[in-house]
């Protein structure tokens, strides 16, 4: 178990989750504007809604340091792997749930919620292309959402679940719905994942 963890580079990975949770509540309220592609004004995009890319790039390079050893062997590394996902995604949804609740960053439950989608992105990611490439998926989401993803009044549309508000029900729903499909592929195809 101990000769997993280490292969796999996942105190590394969770040194990563505590950096970015740690960005989000320096970063406060900090955002810049997108300009919309498809016209009307600008989307303000809080800078903490991007910190979770951080989390997920690392996943993909975790899952690309598997050996061949490891693929025949009989330890179940596709559920652990899966569970150290789940555990990261509890523990950003936790602490930005618990940054918002204390008052210190009124989006920190969206910066979590983002983590877990972004997470989920990346597992798809492993699936489709391989860890070496699946980071960008998460990346190509974040910025197609923040460049057409506005609406005349500045809002994000209901689509843009990465861009939206920490009320928005559906960006939640849409973001769990990411990481447990991105779960059932590191299932299914996680032996892929060093390709």
């Amino acid at each position: 178990m101990i000769w997993w963890w280490r292969n796999r580079g996942y105190t590394m990975h969770f040194s990563v989750v505590v950096g970015s949770l740690v960005a989000v509540l320096l970063v406060g309220d900090a955002a810049f504007p997108v300009p919309s592609l498809l016209g009307g004004s600008s989307l303000r995009l809080p800078v903490m809604l991007l910190l979770p890319l951080a989390p997920s790039s690392v996943v993909s390079y975790c899952l690309s340091r598997r050996d061949g050893l490891e693929l025949t062997g009989t330890r179940p590394t596709r559920w652990l792997d899966c569970a150290v996902m789940v555990m990261t995604a509890a523990i950003g949804m936790l602490a930005g749930t618990l940054l918002q609740v204390t008052g210190l960053n009124d989006q920190g439950f969206a910066a979590g919620r983002n983590m877990a989608g972004y997470i989920g992105l990346s597992l798809v990611g492993v699936a489709i292309v391989g860890a070496q490439a699946s980071s960008l998926f998460p990346v190509t989401v974040a910025v197609v959402t923040s460049s057409l993803g506005a609406q005349v009044n500045g809002q994000a549309r209901s689509w843009a679940w990465p861009a939206a508000g920490a009320e928005s029900l559906l960006a939640l729903v849409v973001a769990l719905a990411t990481l447990v499909l991105g779960l059932l592929c590191g299932l299914v195809w996680g032996g892929r994942a060093g390709r």
